[in-house]
């Protein structure tokens, strides 16, 4: 499974917590990724942006900043 801006479906909600979850019970990336049966970049980005997210839910993504031009 994959995280947000990679291939692949993303973690839900649930799945975001039981990362976290681990990490804080003081489980390494290494020993998340073979119990839960997530890639390595998904766990470490998951416990790295944990606190920026709200309730787990995927965060938004930014787009390419918008261009005007003179008719605009």
């Amino acid at each position: 499974m994959a995280i947000e801006g990679t291939e692949g479906p993303k973690l839900t909600p649930y799945q975001r917590g039981k990362i976290c979850g681990a990490a804080i019970a003081g489980f390494s990336p290494a020993e998340i990724q073979k119990s839960l049966g997530h890639s390595r970049g998904a766990v470490r980005a998951t416990i790295k942006l944990d606190s920026t997210r709200s309730e787990g839910k995927t965060l938004p993504y930014i787009g390419a900043p918008l261009i005007y031009d003179d008719r605009d």
